[in-house]
Formats: C-alpha cells, sequence, structure tokens
C-alpha cells in the first residue's frame, strides 16, 4: 500500500488524538483507548491513559520546573491559622453556633431588627417576634411581674372561654425546627398566673399546625403568682419530613391567662457545651491554634450601651440582659464568657481576645474624661480570665469556669482603630495599657501575652511587655490576595514589630467593573476556587515570613444560608442552615494549612522563578522534622514538579484540594472542590508529583533514616 505524504501526516496526526479513520475518510474520536481499532494489518495502538510522568525505565520525568529548598531550616515559626468568631453577624452565634432552638426566646427581639439592626438599644423594647399563637388564644407583650430585671417582658397568653379549647403559644425557631428520631431535647421556660391554679400543660414539638406531634410530654404545674420554672426531657420518637414545625405550650384546661418567659429547646450539644454539635466539629476539624472573641463590630457595639461587656454575660440566663445586635435581632448572650472559653478549650485552641477601648463601630467615643470606668471594666475581664486567686477567680469558678486562668494569647485593643471618632485611637490605646500594665506588673506570664494595635501608632519602647503588634485586616479580589504574596517580604527583623491578620477573605471575583469591592454584581455569596487559592497564596506568603507574622484568621467564620437575608458578609468559612454544615473552599485550604503546621521554615531559593510559572510556595519541618511543602497552582494547566529537598525522605504523603475550574464553588446543596491523595514519589533527595490545574496540594514526608 502506497501513501502520500500527506496522507502519512494525516495519519500520524489522527493516531496521536487517539482516533480512527474510517475506510470513507472521515474521523471519529473514541471514547477510549479500547475502542482504538489497526489499520490494515498492523497490531492496535497501545494508548496510555494520563499523562506520561516516567520514561522507558519506569523512572519519573526530570520535571523542568523544580522547587529549590534550601540546604538547612531558617526561622522559627511564630505563624498559626486562627479563626475569628463574630457573635451576631449572619446570624453566627444565636441560631447559630450557640445551640438554643428558639427564637427570642425571653421577647428581647424588636420588629424592625429581623434582617438589620433594631432602632432602640433600650431593655424591654422587644416584640413577639417568631412567635404565634396556639387557636384562638391571644397574645400580647406585658411588663407585669417581671421574671428580672435583666428580663423585664414576658408573653401574655389570653385564653378561649371555650371550654376544651387548646390555649397557648409556639415558637417557629431559627428558619424552622428539626426534630430528629433519637435525639434528646432539653425544654425549660417559666410560667406564671394572676391566680393559683394547677393546669395539665402539653409542651413539644409539632407540624406549624399542631396537627401531628413528633415528640410531645405532658406536665402538671402548680401555676401561681410567682414564676415557676418548668424542665422537661423530651425523647423524639418520630422523625418530621422537613424544618416546617414548631416549639409549643398548650393546655386545655380552664384557666383565665397565663405569662410566659425565657422558654428554651437545647438539642444534644457538643461535649457538654451549649455549642450546636455540627458546626463544633467542623471548627475542631480545622485545628485553629486560637480563636478570636469578641471582637469586630460585635466588640464595639453599634451603640456605646450595647458593647460587649463581660460581666453581662455571666450568671443566670434571667441575670443576663443581653443586648442589642450590631447586625440584627438582639443578642442573648447565652453563649457568655465561659460558655465561648469553655468551648474554645475543648478544641484545645488558645483565646485571642478583644478588649473595648471606648468607641462604638460608628465612631462614636467616650470622651476622655469620662474613659477610666470604662476601661476599668475592660481590666477586671482581664482579672476575670488570668487572676489565680481573690474575687476574680472565685467569680471564674463559680460562674463554671476553670480553677486555672484561661489560656490567654492576645489581647486586642479595640476595632478598627483607623477609624476617627472623636477621640482618637492613640489616646485609647495608651490609657488601657497603661492600666493593664499597672495592674499586672508581677503577674506571672503577663509578660508574654500580647497586646495587638489594630491601627497603626506610635508604640513605646523600652517596655517588656510586647505591645508593638499590629493587626492587618485584609478583604479583596483574588488578584488583590496574589498581589500580597510577599507582602511581608521586606517587614523590619529589627524593630520587633510582629502582624497579625485576624480579618481576611476574598469578598470580590474581580470579574466585573465593580467601584467598590462590597458592593455590586462582583461580590461573592459563596467563596470560588480562584479566590480560594488566592487567600492560600497570602499565607503562603505568611508562612515564608512566619518570624514576623504571628497568626491569622478568614472573616466571618459563619454564615446563615437558610435565608439570603439571613448573612449580611459573605462568603464565610462555615456555610450552615437548620440542619447541615457546609465547608467552603476557602475551609479546606485552610483547615490543611492548618494541620500541617510549620515549626522553621525552609526558604525557597527560586520562588521568584516558580512565581512567573504562577506556582506559590512555602516550606518547613513540623515538630518531628518532617519536611512540608504547601504549593498553590494558580493556572489552568496542571503540572510536572520536582521538589529538591536536599536530603534523603521517606514516602511523601500528598493531599490536594481542586474543582475543574477556578469559578467552582461548595454550598450547601453542592460540593465541587474536595480534599483528595495525590500521587507524590520520592528518589533520593528530590519528591516529583503533579500539580493539577487550579489546586492547592500539600506534600509531607519525614527524613529518611
Amino acid at each position: 500500500m502506497k501513501l502520500t505524504l500527506a496522507a502519512v501526516a494525516s495519519i500520524l496526526a489522527v493516531t496521536a488524538n487517539a482516533a480512527t479513520i474510517p475506510r470513507d475518510g472521515a474521523i471519529t474520536v473514541p471514547a477510549s483507548s479500547s475502542d482504538v481499532k489497526p489499520i490494515g494489518d498492523e497490531k492496535p495502538f497501545k494508548i496510555r491513559e494520563g499523562p506520561q510522568v516516567t520514561d522507558g525505565t519506569g523512572a519519573p520525568f526530570a520535571s523542568s520546573l523544580k522547587v529549590q529548598l534550601a540546604s538547612k531550616a531558617g526561622a522559627k515559626c511564630m505563624y498559626d491559622m486562627n479563626t475569628f468568631v463574630e457573635s451576631n453577624l449572619n446570624y453566627g452565634s444565636d441560631g447559630g453556633l450557640y445551640a438554643e432552638m428558639i427564637r427570642n426566646r425571653a421577647f428581647q427581639s424588636s420588629n424592625d431588627s429581623v434582617f438589620g439592626v433594631g432602632k432602640s438599644d433600650a431593655m424591654g423594647s422587644g416584640s413577639l417576634t417568631a412567635w404565634q399563637p396556639v387557636g384562638q388564644s391571644k397574645l400580647e407583650l406585658v411588663q407585669d411581674e417581671p421574671l428580672s430585671k435583666a428580663l423585664p417582658v414576658s408573653a401574655k397568653v389570653t385564653c378561649d372561654t371555650k371550654k376544651g379549647a387548646a390555649c397557648g403559644l409556639k415558637n417557629l425557631g431559627f428558619f424552622g425546627m428539626p426534630a430528629v428520631t433519637g435525639e434528646t431535647y432539653n425544654a425549660s421556660f417559666y410560667i406564671r398566673a394572676d391566680k393559683e391554679q394547677t393546669v395539665k400543660l402539653n409542651f413539644g414539638l409539632y407540624s406549624f399546625d399542631l396537627t401531628q406531634s413528633w415528640v410531645d410530654e405532658t406536665k402538671t404545674v402548680t401555676v401561681g403568682t410567682k414564676w415557676t420554672p418548668v424542665n422537661m426531657v423530651l425523647d423524639s420518637v418520630k422523625a418530621a419530613p422537613d424544618v416546617n414545625n414548631v416549639f409549643a405550650i398548650k393546655t386545655e384546661d380552664s384557666i383565665e391567662s397565663f405569662q410566659i418567659n425565657l422558654v428554651s429547646l437545647f438539642p444534644d450539644t457538643f461535649e457538654g457545651t451549649v455549642v450546636r454539635k455540627d458546626v463544633a466539629e467542623k471548627m475542631l476539624a480545622f485545628k485553629p491554634k486560637a480563636i478570636r472573641w469578641p471582637g469586630g463590630n460585635d466588640l464595639a457595639g453599634h451603640t456605646i450601651a450595647s458593647r460587649f461587656q463581660w460581666n453581662n454575660t455571666i450568671g443566670p440566663l434571667v441575670d443576663r440582659p443581653g443586648r442589642l445586635g450590631n447586625w440584627q435581632g438582639w443578642n442573648t448572650d447565652g453563649l457568655g464568657a465561659v460558655e465561648m472559653y469553655n468551648f474554645i478549650e475543648k478544641l484545645g485552641a488558645r483565646l485571642i481576645v478583644g478588649l473595648w477601648c471606648g468607641s462604638d463601630s460608628n465612631g462614636q467615643a467616650v470622651p476622655v474624661d469620662d474613659l477610666e470606668p470604662y476601661l476599668q471594666q475592660q481590666v477586671d475581664f482581664v482579672h476575670f480570665l488570668l487572676d489565680t486567686e481573690g474575687k476574680f477567680a472565685e467569680m471564674r469558678v463559680k460562674n463554671g469556669g476553670p480553677q486555672k486562668p484561661y489560656d490567654v494569647q492576645a489581647f486586642m485593643i479595640g476595632n478598627e482603630g483607623g477609624l476617627k471618632p472623636s477621640v482618637d485611637y492613640q489616646t485609647r490605646f495608651d490609657k488601657l495599657t497603661a492600666m493593664l500594665k499597672k495592674d499586672f506588673a508581677n503577674h506571672k506570664g503577663f509578660d508574654e501575652i500580647d497586646l495587638i494595635a489594630t491601627a497603626p501608632i506610635c508604640v513605646p519602647t523600652g517596655y517588656k511587655y510586647r505591645v508593638d503588634l499590629l493587626n492587618q485586616p485584609i478583604y479583596g479580589t483574588p488578584s488583590d490576595f496574589i498581589s500580597k504574596y510577599r507582602m511581608y517580604d521586606d517587614a523590619s527583623r529589627s524593630n520587633n514589630t510582629v502582624f497579625y491578620n485576624m480579618e481576611f477573605a476574598a469578598i470580590n471575583s474581580g470579574l466585573e467593573a465593580d467601584e467598590n469591592i462590597w458592593f455590586g454584581p462582583g461580590r461573592l455569596h459563596h467563596s470560588i476556587l480562584k479566590g480560594s487559592l488566592a487567600e492560600s497564596v497570602f499565607i503562603l506568603g505568611m508562612e515564608n515570613n512566619c518570624d514576623v507574622v504571628r497568626g491569622a484568621a478568614y472573616a466571618p467564620e459563619l454564615s446563615n444560608e437558610s435565608d439570603d437575608r439571613a448573612s449580611e458578609s459573605t462568603p464565610g468559612l462555615l456555610e450552615f442552615d437548620t440542619t447541615k454544615v457546609v465547608g467552603s473552599t476557602s475551609f479546606l485550604m485552610q483547615s490543611l494549612i492548618s494541620s500541617n503546621r510549620i515549626s522553621e521554615s525552609i526558604k525557597v531559593e527560586n520562588s521568584k522563578a516558580l512565581e512567573e510559572a504562577q506556582v506559590y510556595v512555602s516550606a518547613g519541618v513540623d515538630e518531628k522534622g518532617a519536611v512540608i511543602v504547601k504549593l498553590v497552582n494558580y493556572s489552568e494547566k496542571s503540572m510536572p514538579i520536582s521538589i529538591d529537598v536536599g536530603k534523603k525522605v521517606g514516602k511523601p504523603v500528598c493531599k490536594k484540594i481542586g474543582g475543574e475550574g477556578p469559578l467552582d464553588t461548595n454550598t450547601l446543596q453542592k460540593q465541587e472542590v474536595k480534599t483528595e491523595d495525590c500521587q507524590a514519589t520520592a528518589s533520593g533527595e528530590s519528591i516529583s508529583l503533579t500539580l493539577s490545574k487550579w489546586s492547592f496540594t500539600m506534600v509531607k514526608a519525614a527524613a529518611s533514616q
């Protein structure tokens, strides 16, 4: 058979693409190599599946792209991945991390604050939000015979006079209520009436119209003129098909009226805390080294009166007044200082504690001459956390805290100190830190706690206390974070300044011509793969400068996806609704970074050459001496790469996070981005692997014995 040169070229081109040539000359592409047919009397082509990574002997190809590590470890690392929980934002505490299922349980939330901040920060300015009457009952708010000074408003239920008519009230919960088989619910409330009477009460979880009961308990209660607590454990016997359920308290007995307050319903929680189990387990998987709380605008408060006040968040719930939410509703402060810090310690994390320094989130400041009592409240908070004896240590233990002091890593002074209220940040910072130094001059360990500024300020020198720390919140587009890969390369190593980034996130896709990244069509509701990879590039840059960068945390941590209006700040690290929680693309990457901490950095000698290929790298050794290399491939093509470790290593562990394209995302409905095992081989002092397109990869290898 004779073939023209053009015909030979045609056949070679087709076979290179695993196609066949039928007799009529039309070209078809097979679905797989098994469809390739022989031409004439020749043997079938053997088509390899996937990229060719070895030569004819089976040895790995030498990659044109190489990571060249320095022969010795460099700086000691202080860098950690942390988290930042901002209460109230995105229904992240009440309705989120806090496991309480009853919404507006003490009638504190106002009608105008369901999806926004209320107009009034006064106690007693609440409403019947999330509550409805049962049957023909009449439901109203009253301030007769308050349950406590902190909870002055209760609901009065006036019953229908018809005999046997159901009377009571029901709560719709935070965006619905699940009823789960095998779950144990702890229900409680307070009840009183103007006349003493014995009443048979039914309460439990029901369908919205009360026609179906998922769990129902009956208790005979003597209702008198004094408030009577009612408690009951509910064992669910029937699973509801959806979350369109309510918690109801009702009776058919003849009673004219009664009052109800502080209604509570808790499911099983995380390890004896008051925290929602599934959200807590995700946070545990992240392995944060420290958690910031309180902080942000929630610390500052929408008004000075609604600032975080630690002493209002401890003690019995009946004595906690709560405060106007900075974002929506009313903070119950049921997830108070002791509850939150006990939970954080169960996660194995340290505390980064925000201290209020005289200014609210709208720039209103306490006058200089009036500042001292406000700042003294913060100093007392530090005593509560750190004292080993005395009244504050006794108070901590009495309110459920540990005998020993809490493990505090840092105190962050205020929030967004760069704002320009009537009293400047420098003055407020100086006054509070001076008071702290005076009270804790002889306190063992206090000089090892970071005092973090939230704006660039002049810091006095010569103190043994490390006050020269700066928090730098960063929000932007993916390209903004790529540009910050070398942000700390030129930071001074001689002036002792240490940096935190306790708020950062790629919040805008950068694909739209938004004049302001916070607004417009480019604003992200969910993290996208490209944005999370860009954040990881920024993190790897911080790891490369782990001698001057102390820690970083994504913000916000939590985003409620039950309603499009429930989250004011997106995207969130963890997205949740009433029944489930999902880790975002950023959560997956940062969890992998956090759980593979380096204790000493290793310089990447050819970092700039790799950067030109859109590959970004950090490297170091962990506490056991294993080499850890983290790599971001910020491109559309996969890349074979080798890592010159400089010493013999054992079989590598390889994990990668990626998807099909840069806009892939994880939501409650679908998860397009996953963490998977990958292949890496060690040969002598080199590790070989292929970086998938748009991917984050972690390689870990112990030194060979």
